[in-house]
């Protein structure tokens, strides 16, 4: 309709995004058309582009701060505390296993003192073992 093409990637960047939302107002500007809400109002093609890149450009900004929130090492977090990871912890009387967000605590004893302490988002103890072993030797 307006002669517009835009390259088609797999995976799409938010800079790339954000220059086709800019030149769609560009174009809007220099088309004099006005972006209409409500009903039975009538969308122009332009602003049904727009909308539709800018519900794209939303989501993947959301997906890259959950990304950057959960980092390489984990697979979930926990909105209300994003250090905490989602563990399974113990069944209640009704056998009902649930998803808790939760540390892993290694903890360190000789003769019963505590002689060492550490917290870990980790939700098994094979990477951090490791850190509590290399501190007693």
């Amino acid at each position: 309709m307006f002669g517009i093409y835009f390259s088609i990637y797999d995976v799409y960047e938010i800079e790339y995004l954000k220059k086709i939302e800019d030149f769609l107002v560009i174009e809007a500007e220099k088309a004099l058309v006005e972006f209409k809400y409500g009903k039975g109002q009538r969308k122009t093609a332009l602003q049904k582009y727009y909308e539709h890149i800018n519900k794209y450009l939303t989501k993947l900004v959301e997906y890259q701060n959950h990304l950057e929130t959960i980092g390489l090492s984990r697979n979930s977090y926990s909105r209300t505390d994003k250090d905490a990871t989602f563990m399974h912890m113990k069944e209640d009387h009704m056998r009902n296993s649930q998803l808790k967000s939760g540390y892993n605590i290694q903890i360190g004893v000789s003769d019963e003192y505590i002689l060492h302490l550490d917290i870990f988002n980790d939700r098994n103890d094979y990477n951090t073992l490791y850190s509590i072993y290399k501190y007693f030797f």
